[in-house]
């Protein structure tokens, strides 16, 4: 069960690849309501370089 608190904050999330990975972050508990603003921000400033270097296709780990 997901507190209501971060369905809301992954729901704002505009890419589904990034809310897949944020809500599996929030299962494995990498992830909470009080780190999810820098986590979301790490995310997606790795993804926005994997697609400005042309990486679309590329699966890295993060």
């Amino acid at each position: 069960m997901y507190a209501p608190t971060i369905g809301m904050l992954v729901a704002q999330t505009d890419e589904s690849s990034i809310q897949h990975v944020l809500m599996d972050a929030f299962d494995l508990g990498i992830v909470n309501c009080q780190n999810f603003a820098r986590a979301r921000a790490i995310i997606n400033a790795r993804f926005e370089r994997r697609n400005r270097k042309g990486n679309y296709g590329c699966r890295h780990a993060m």
